[in-house]
């Protein structure tokens, strides 16, 4: 009922209740929306951290590694024969020192199964270990600072207090934070 003083408002109220139901719904859409990608992307969170570990352990998996310190050639070899150990490589530490040019040159003897072994460190991008006395394997941040781009076969000159002279590149390789501590490795031969 109406009272002859009141408008009628029942075609406003329900254009304002239409009104509102239509934002709720468009509101709703959107919370529904925003929880469903919500939902989704932890789902695709927790699959990738669970895949990237599952590869990290798949990349480790039998791949066991141990260092022993203080042996000779007479122990490399008898460990070398033991059927238990895919892989014996020897890794010395001949030096480092300061260079002239700015750069610390380290100096190591691997052979081409310890290159092998301490690829997370020092990798041989092309060629191989040095087999030779005036052989050198560097690295590829050395040639391109210091090196003037040499590459194979060609000769390096090391000029440090142990090492001087010419070397015969041999092999190419990456080594991890050369560039950042501004160390060079050099492998060499024993021989």
């Amino acid at each position: 009922m109406t009272w002859p003083f009141e408008n009628d408002t029942s075609q406003v109220t329900k254009k304002l209740a239409k009104k509102s139901i239509r934002s709720e719904k468009r509101r709703n859409r959107m919370v529904i929306i925003a929880v469903a990608l919500a939902a989704f992307l932890l789902c695709f969170v927790g699959t990738a951290s669970a895949s990237l570990a599952q590869i990290q352990r798949s990349q480790v998996a039998d791949t066991y590694e141990a260092v022993w310190q203080g042996i000779d050639e007479a122990d490399l070899e008898i460990l070398k024969e033991q059927p238990e150990f895919a892989r014996v490589g020897g890794c010395y530490l001949l030096g480092q020192e300061p260079v002239g040019q700015g750069y610390t040159a380290s100096y190591v003897y691997m052979d081409k199964e310890m290159m092998d072994t301490a690829r997370g460190q020092m990798k041989l991008l092309t060629g191989r270990v040095p087999e030779k006395a005036n052989e050198v394997a560097v690295s590829k941040y050395f040639l391109s600072a210091y090196g003037n781009h040499a590459g194979i076969g060609d000769t390096v000159t090391l000029d440090t207090e142990s090492f001087h002279g010419g070397y015969i590149v041999t092999g190419i390789m990456d080594s991890a934070g050369e560039k950042e501590m501004n160390i060079c490795p050099f492998v060499l031969s024993l021989h």
